[in-house]
């Protein structure tokens, strides 16, 4: 079950709390059945018009306030939901519920460091809650606090030892710093519990591929197909190492099949990007990246592979922003700093182009060195 459907759970067991709760006579008003009634078929605008008079008598009604606050979520009208589920939070003894459905509402609207709040109070009220933390990580990496990140996950599987969700994010958090042994470790624990092996068999495959043994991961990806001739998610993966290692015809017949398998997979849009690059079909490749983002908004080499599309097709300010926001995802993107400098010197911004490539090359990126001496810049190369 994915977050969306934990959501949507939640706000049935609130409505069904409230059926209780009238039952029981916590209100007094005539009118219940006829506005929940009004929920229950989907008529959220009458719903919300019918409660609008009742709350403006009755302001602090919990009953009134929660259908009023599930009938705005409904309409993807978050602002006015969010005021609704903040008073709620305050009336109600069941706060955490509100918390959850107000730092849902905050990721939405991309107001990350609320939502970080959000999940904080929720631990505060309950430090045992695995979710919250889990759900506090994803937040931070979101927001680049990758470290950060991985401390959440690992006190969420501490919490739930059996929590595969956390594992995973923790496994591929591990292989974006470059911890390998810590993300090999956590994918043989995944074996030991009771999931689909090709999923696993992906995973290691990722690790593999990350600390750059392809041979390793086009294995792990391969046996992973064999157990589950449908899974997406190895596809995409095998497409992307065959693609580093020049097979680009390979590449593009498993991404298809990985796009066909799941239309809306972000990293096999993020896939098909590349492969656009590769062929020098920039404008589709801006495409694909552009779709990639919209479905996940935190895949730095995205934005990065949109830089070198733009970068291509002379859009040298364009890259930059593309560039720019690949490190903020990243800090430590080495290759996004020698990319991003050698855009800028293409608008005769050369402080700026040598301060991106000394960066580069103190984060180890080598090719830099090159250009740092080219350009004129003081350094120190490597």
């Amino acid at each position: 079950m994915d977050f969306e459907d934990k959501i949507m759970k939640l706000m049935n067991k609130i409505a069904i709390y409230l059926v209780c709760c009238m039952l029981f006579s916590c209100s007094n008003h005539e009118n219940h059945d006829e506005f929940i009634e009004m929920y229950n078929t989907g008529k959220y605008e009458k719903t919300i018009e019918n409660l609008n008079p009742l709350i403006s008598t009755d302001s602090t009604n919990i009953t009134f306030l929660n259908y009023r606050a599930l009938s705005y979520f409904n309409l993807s009208k978050y602002e006015q939901a969010y005021n609704d589920f903040q008073k709620l939070s305050s009336l109600s003894d069941t706060a955490k519920g509100y918390l959850f459905l107000m730092a849902t509402i905050n990721e939405k609207l991309k107001r990350y460091k609320e939502a970080e709040s959000n999940y904080s109070k929720i631990i505060d009220l309950d430090d045992s809650n695995f979710v919250a933390y889990y759900n506090r990580g994803s937040v931070k990496n979101t927001m680049g606090r990758r470290e950060e990140a991985i401390a959440d996950y690992s006190k969420s599987i501490s919490l739930n030892p059996n929590y595969s969700k956390a594992y995973i994010n923790r496994i591929i958090l591990s292989c974006k710093i470059k911890d390998f042994n810590s993300a090999l470790d956590d994918c043989n624990k995944l074996l030991q519990m009771n999931l689909p092996k090709e999923e696993v068999y992906s995973l290691i495959g990722f690790v593999k591929k990350e600390m750059g043994d392809n041979a390793g991961a086009l294995d792990f990806y391969s046996n992973a197909i064999g157990l589950n001739p449908l899974y997406a998610e190895a596809y995409n993966g095998r497409s992307i190492v065959k693609l580093q290692m020049g097979d680009s015809n390979g590449a593009y017949f498993d991404n298809l099949k990985a796009l066909e398998l799941n239309p809306n997979s972000a990293d096999a849009l993020c896939n098909s990007g590349r492969i656009s690059l590769v062929h020098e079909y920039y404008n589709q490749a801006i495409v694909d990246f552009t779709e990639a983002l919209a479905l996940d908004p935190t895949i730095d080499a995205a934005y990065n592979g949109r830089g070198v599309a733009k970068f291509f097709l002379k859009d040298f300010r364009g890259a930059i922003e593309d560039y720019t926001s690949a490190i903020s995802l990243n800090p430590n993107y080495s290759e996004a700093f020698y990319l991003r400098g050698m855009a800028k010197y293409e608008i005769q911004d050369e402080k700026g182009s040598c301060s991106d490539l000394n960066t580069a090359i103190s984060l180890g990126y080598k090719k830099a060195n090159d250009f740092l001496v080219k350009f004129g810049c003081k350094g120190t190369s490597i």
